[in-house]
């Protein structure tokens, strides 16, 4: 439907074997995009009557029928609770909410703080093994050079010293 350039769209029923534009089965609704804001008119009874007996909408009907408002149910006017009135029986349920969050948090933190700790004492002895690895090799150095007579060559680190 529409002229060209100017698009409107018909919402159908249509046998999901049959091609895209091919036999449709009812015309229920259409769509226009470019009016300001756009048309959608889908009638309901039809629309909900299709979709009983085993009519699957596609993704883009399925977006304009909640758009139009179709097969929402009706609000219904009901008085709403006052704040007294739902305070209390909300009150232990979030005492006890509270009281599980934190129980949860001090969990988490004390695993946490026991891999901090095993974690750190594996760093130290890394680098205190890898200080003990260079000063084995200076002293390996030294004893090379006291036997062949030459004197040892000053290392960065026994410069600083």
């Amino acid at each position: 439907m529409g002229a060209k350039k100017q698009p409107v769209y018909r919402v159908v029923v249509a046998d999901a074997r049959s091609p895209r534009d091919g036999r449709v089965i009812e015309t229920i609704g259409h769509y226009n995009p470019r009016t300001e804001p756009a048309t959608i008119v889908i009638n309901e009874e039809r629309a909900l009557r299709w979709i009983s007996v085993g009519a699957q909408p596609t993704l883009v009907v399925s977006k304009l029928m909640k758009r139009a408002g179709v097969g929402e149910p009706k609000p219904e006017v009901t008085e709403e609770p006052t704040v007294e009135a739902a305070s209390p029986a909300r009150r232990p349920r979030a005492r006890a909410a509270a009281a599980e969050q934190e129980t949860v948090q001090a969990a988490d933190a004390a695993p946490a703080q026991a891999v901090e700790e095993p974690a750190a004492a594996a760093q130290g002895e890394a680098q205190a093994s890898e200080s003990d690895s260079i000063s084995a090799s200076v002293g390996a150095v030294e004893q090379d050079a006291e036997q062949t007579g030459e004197e040892p060559v000053a290392l960065a680190s026994d410069a600083q010293a």
